[in-house]
């Protein structure tokens, strides 16, 4: 894809919601459940790498955990 002008990252956004079935989920909202991150920063992680390339660093056919290159 690169020769495409596509740069490709895999991003793990954190966990930023509450993917248990509905009914789980307003329960556990109820008691005070909320998922550890918010979607400000797992939108921050998603936009970091382009910012990153704004300043010449390329982060590209990675994966990326806590904004850092992580193992597969």
């Amino acid at each position: 894809m690169f020769d495409h002008g596509f740069l490709v990252t895999s991003i793990d956004t954190g966990w930023i919601t509450d993917e248990r079935p509905h009914t789980t989920k307003q329960r556990l909202a109820t008691e005070g459940f909320r998922a550890p991150l918010g979607l400000v920063d797992g939108a921050s992680r998603v936009n970091d790498p382009i910012v990153q390339g704004e300043n010449w660093v390329d982060l590209y056919g990675c994966f990326l955990k806590d904004f850092k290159p992580h193992p597969w």
